[in-house]
């Protein structure tokens, strides 16, 4: 009984820790979302779209209000549509940036090393929820068997 409690335990930590970890990188993941999108040339793309939206409220009194609308609404949507793909521009701009050069032998020569380098690597898990200490001690019975 004692042992199922530590090992619920154990998991209850792990998933907690997951659980941080993706909030984490959703967090800066959202930043960087918000970085290309509000950098220098977004902002001015935005005062464009914005200057725009101003002088057709200038015009209000000129339009019956269907028309209004329909202008207003058509503006919203082009602004939304041009910021949408600048920042698609902007994040497959770091994206390429972010794939490395190597071929496909470097990159299996580099696993093959790391794999083994002991202790350098997680052990293979079950799943990512499965807590460390438990793959450890699978593996260490695995061993010996």
């Amino acid at each position: 009984l004692l042992q199922r409690v530590w090992k619920g335990a154990i998991v209850r930590s792990w998933l907690r820790r997951c659980h941080q970890s993706a909030t984490l990188i959703q967090k800066h993941f959202r930043k960087m979302l918000v970085q290309v999108s509000l950098n220098a040339k977004g902002r001015e793309l935005m005062r464009k779209l914005q200057q725009e939206l101003k002088e057709v409220v200038k015009r209000k009194d000129e339009m019956d209000e269907e028309t209004y609308i329909e202008t207003t609404t058509q503006m919203a949507a082009k602004a939304e549509a041009a910021m949408i793909k600048f920042r698609e521009q902007n994040v497959g701009v770091r994206r390429a940036a972010s794939f490395s050069i190597k071929v496909a032998v470097a990159r299996k020569l580099d696993k093959q090393k790391k794999l083994k380098a002991k202790g350098s690597i997680q052990p293979i898990r079950i799943s990512m929820f499965e807590p460390m200490p438990v793959a450890l001690r699978r593996i260490a019975a695995e061993k010996a068997a």
